[in-house]
C-alpha cells in the first residue's frame, strides 16, 4: 500500500525530470502529494504510539505483568515473525525458567519499559513539559530499588530500542537524537538530559547540586549496582573484594576528574571567583594526579583566557635561527 501511494508522486517527479522550472500548478501539485505523504507517515507512528502506550499500560502493573508482556513479545519478534516452531519457544522458556520466574527481573523490565516511554516522548514533536523531571526521578527509582535491581543492571544499560518491547510494536526506529537509549549508566542522563537546561540558564547552584547528585550516584553504581561476575566463579567474598577494589579506584581517580568537571561547569554559568579558588585548591590536593597538568593549563585558561589564546612566537623559527647560528659557529 506504500508503495502504491507513491506511484502519482513518482509520476510526476519523472515528468517534471526534463522539464522547465516548476510552473505555479505543479508546484502545488507536488506539495500537496508531500503533506500527504507527510501525514501518512506521522499517522503510522502515531498508531504505533497509542497501540504500544495501551499494552505497556498494562505490563507496567506489577512486575509480574511485565514479565508475560516480555514474554509474548519476545515469542512475537524472535519466533512467529521469523517463522520458528513453538517448540523452540518452549525450549526458550525452558532455558530461562528461572529469570522468568524472578520478580525482580520483572522490575528492572519496568523500568526498561518506562524509558523507553520517556524516550519516544523525547522523541516526539510534543513532549511532555515535565519530561526531565520524569527521567530524573525514574533514575532516582533505580537507585531506591538498587539490591532487587542489581542482578538485572544488563537489563538497565540495554539499548531501549533494541528490546523485544520495541521491536514488537515497530519502535525501534523513533529513537530521538540528544537522549540516552537507556536508563544506565547514569552519567549519560546527567550531561544529556539533566544538565543542559542549567547550563543553558547559568543555574550554577543548581548545577553543583546536579553533578554532586551525579557523582554520588556513579558511586552508587558500583556500590550497589555492580553484580557478581558468575563467569569467573565470583562468590560473595570476591564480589566485595572486587566492589571494594572498583571504589578504590573510583575515589582515587575518577572522583577527583569529576569534582573537577563539576567546578569548570560552575565556573562557566558565572561562579567564577568561588569556583577558581576551588579548583586552586583542587589541584594542590591532588597534585599526583595523572591529569594535574592539564587542569592547571585549563585552570590558567579560564582565568586569562587572552594570554591563552595568544599565538606563540615561531617557536620553529626560533629553532631554525639558533640552528643556523650552530652551524655559522661551526663553520
Amino acid at each position: 500500500m506504500k508503495f502504491l501511494r507513491l506511484f502519482p508522486l513518482l509520476g510526476l517527479l519523472l515528468a517534471l525530470a526534463a522539464a522547465d522550472p516548476l510552473t505555479e500548478p505543479e508546484r502545488q501539485a507536488l506539495l500537496g502529494q508531500l503533506e500527504a505523504l507527510e501525514n501518512a507517515a506521522q499517522n503510522s507512528k502515531d498508531a504505533r504510539i497509542r497501540a504500544a502506550a495501551g499494552a505497556f499500560l498494562s505490563a507496567l502493573e506489577s512486575p509480574q505483568s511485565a514479565i508475560e508482556f516480555y514474554e509474548k513479545c519476545v515469542e512475537k519478534v524472535d519466533f512467529i515473525d521469523r517463522g520458528r516452531d513453538s517448540q523452540d519457544y518452549r525450549e526458550w522458556k525452558r532455558r530461562n525458567r528461572e529469570r522468568l520466574g524472578d520478580n525482580d527481573f520483572g522490575k528492572a523490565l519496568q523500568f526498561q519499559m518506562r524509558w523507553l516511554i520517556l524516550a519516544v516522548q523525547a522523541g516526539s514533536d510534543d513532549p511532555p513539559d515535565d519530561i526531565i523531571a520524569r527521567a530524573h526521578s525514574l533514575l532516582l527509582g533505580v537507585f531506591n530499588d538498587a539490591k532487587a535491581l542489581q542482578p538485572h543492571q544488563r537489563v538497565l544499560s540495554s539499548n531501549v530500542f533494541g528490546t523485544p518491547f520495541a521491536k514488537a510494536y515497530e519502535l525501534d526506529d523513533l529513537r530521538p537524537q540528544e537522549w540516552p537509549s537507556s536508563i544506565l549508566p547514569a552519567e549519560n542522563i546527567y550531561e544529556q538530559v539533566i544538565l543542559p537546561p542549567l547550563r543553558l540558564a547559568r543555574d550554577y547552584a543548581g548545577i553543583r547540586a546536579t553533578w554532586t547528585e551525579r557523582i554520588n550516584c556513579e558511586l552508587a553504581v558500583i556500590e550497589q549496582l555492580t553484580p557478581p561476575n558468575r563467569r569467573n566463579g565470583d562468590d560473595d567474598d570476591a564480589h566485595e573484594e572486587a566492589i571494594e577494589t572498583a571504589k578504590a579506584d573510583f575515589i582515587r581517580e575518577k572522583r577527583p576528574e569529576l569534582i573537577w568537571e563539576m567546578e569548570v561547569d560552575v565556573f562557566k554559568a558565572g561562579d567564577e571567583q568561588q569556583a577558581a579558588l576551588r579548583m586552586l585548591n583542587h589541584i594542590k590536593a591532588h597534585l599526583t594526579h595523572e591529569k594535574a597538568g592539564e587542569w592547571q593549563s585549563e585552570l590558567r585558561g579560564l582565568v586569562d583566557p587572552e594570554a591563552a589564546e595568544a599565538p606563540e612566537e615561531n617557536p620553529a623559527g626560533n629553532k631554525a635561527v639558533v640552528e643556523q647560528n650552530g652551524d655559522e659557529d661551526a663553520g
